[in-house]
């Protein structure tokens, strides 16, 4: 820098010398021209010196700053570090185009992988692809789960968001009947269908603290809100067995996914950031929806109406009394009922549900129980062709179900998975439990309930996987005739 400056030192002193040489050549100066002349380039000299002066004291202080033996960039250095960038650019948009999966917006891809196996004594005609009555059946089945879920329109100032959900689902096949063996699916049965497809929209703010209330609107084709195991998705059953009052020939309403629109809030939660903790006092819900099921058109005018009302004691987080949650739903519905004897048909006949349900969840110790009381009408056939009386049929089932918890809960808690450690952090979670599960499907008809008690173990490897194993036992104490059977299943359920 030093060695510069007095090159252009030098030059001005050449520049002028030569302008005064040009300048006698042309005409002879006075002495007062020339005592100018000299005075300004004297100022340009000195001017240029301050400057040397200058930069040379502050190269000085620079160099005394930067550590011993440190080297400097060149502009050799400096072109080979944009080449370097623009050959990773390069790189990360080719890797974006050909190895990337692209939406037009973000999209969350999620799913499970089921696999279980099954000893059973009695096998049941409906499922069995052996001839009914053989002594026992010894099956493997598998499902698989798929969702894509993502964000139409986000709202960076009060997260009024719009959101989407669309699930697949993939299981083995029905058997048309159990007298004979066949792997055809029976007539209606789809092995791919459609389970969750539904637009979500939140009604106010989202993007606060936990101690804001919730309210959300959702189209589409969901699980109802009704009562606890009703809600849970396939993948977080807590066990192997699936209330009996779910089931499809039961209260079918509950256990369906239905297509309509249904509001979902929240109200006054109990909020600790320490634990992650959300507990709101009161959780609501109301719905419309058509009430034939999931991907299946309504066949009648007529809407099914439903609500919930849950309340959870607003204690904190040490409380022995946390996550206590009472509630109560309701369902009224409508449904056509055909006679194929005579054709007879009546368009108006009703159902109903009620339930109440109480949840516990304080670690180690874990208690639900639901009942769920149905009041469906059922076509009378007498002999009259065009006879189109009905009576109502009560049906009634009940569930208790207990845990204890061995190991880290922070793994598969939902309030508690985000505490300080990943999923996979061990020691791993583990369960013991038992279930009771009752079921009378006509209240005014004796000797028909069924009793089945369940005992079970649940080992979670991390918040996506699980092993369950359970022994049910299920009877007929009232002497309907029926055997008594048991069934032993294992379970391995692996997510993504």
């Amino acid at each position: 820098m030093k060695k510069k400056m007095n090159r252009q030192f030098k030059s001005a002193i050449g520049v002028g010398l030569i302008a005064m040489a040009g300048g006698a050549a042309a005409a002879q100066p006075t002495a007062d021209e020339l005592l100018k002349q000299i005075q300004a380039l004297r100022a340009t000299v000195e001017s240029l010196q301050k400057q040397v002066k200058d930069q040379s004291e502050s190269l000085a202080k620079t160099k005394e700053a930067l550590p011993t033996g440190v080297e400097y960039a060149t502009t050799t250095d400096l072109d080979g570090l944009k080449s370097d960038l623009e050959d990773y650019k390069y790189s990360v948009a080719r890797d974006r185009q050909y190895n990337t999966a692209l939406s037009t917006r973000g999209v969350t891809i999620g799913g499970t992988l089921t696999g279980s196996y099954t000893a059973s004594t009695l096998p049941s005609a409906a499922t069995s692809n052996r001839p009914y009555g053989t002594p026992a059946e010894n099956s493997f089945n598998a499902s698989a789960t798929l969702s894509f879920a993502g964000n139409l329109y986000k709202d960076y100032d009060e997260g009024r968001n719009w959101d989407y959900k669309l699930g697949l689902s993939l299981a083995n096949p029905k058997f048309a009947n159990g007298a004979a063996s066949t792997n055809s699916p029976a007539p209606g049965d789809s092995v791919i269908k459609l389970t969750d497809v539904y637009l979500q929209y939140s009604l106010v703010k989202s993007n606060g603290g936990l101690e804001d209330p919730k309210l959300t609107v959702t189209f589409g084709q969901q699980k109802i809100p009704f009562g606890l195991e009703a809600q849970v998705s396939d993948e977080l059953k807590p066990t192997v067995s699936t209330a009996q009052f779910l089931g499809t020939s039961a209260l079918s309403q509950l256990g369906k996914r239905q297509i309509g629109v249904v509001l979902r809030g929240d109200w006054n939660p109990t909020v600790d950031y320490g634990f992650n903790y959300r507990a709101p006092l009161i959780e609501y819900a109301i719905g419309v929806v058509n009430g034939n099921g999931d991907n299946t058109a309504d066949d009648n005018t007529r809407k099914d109406w439903l609500g919930r009302v849950a309340f959870t004691l607003p204690v904190d987080y040490n409380s022995p009394f946390r996550e206590l949650k009472f509630g109560a739903s309701y369902y009224s519905g409508w449904k056509v009922l055909t006679n194929t004897a005579n054709n007879v048909v009546a368009d108006a006949a009703h159902s109903s549900r009620k339930g109440i349900d109480i949840y516990y969840n304080h670690n180690p110790i874990g208690v639900t129980y639901e009942r769920a009381d149905g009041v469906d009408d059922a076509l009378l056939v007498p002999a009259a062709a065009n006879y189109r009386g009905t009576q109502p049929i009560k049906s009634s089932g009940q569930v208790l179900t207990v845990f204890y918890n061995f190991g880290d809960i922070a793994q598969w808690s939902k309030n508690l998975n985000q505490v300080g450690k990943y999923d996979d952090f061990w020691p791993t979670t583990s369960q013991v439990y038992y279930r009771f599960d009752r079921w009378d499907p006509n209240v005014y008809a004796a000797k028909d309930e069924i009793f089945k008690g369940t005992v079970g173990y649940n080992y979670f490897f991390a918040q996506t996987t699980k092993l369950q194993l359970g022994f049910t036992r299920t009877t007929y104490p009232n002497g309907s005739g029926k055997t008594s059977a048991s069934d032993l299943t294992a379970l391995f359920q692996y997510g993504f």
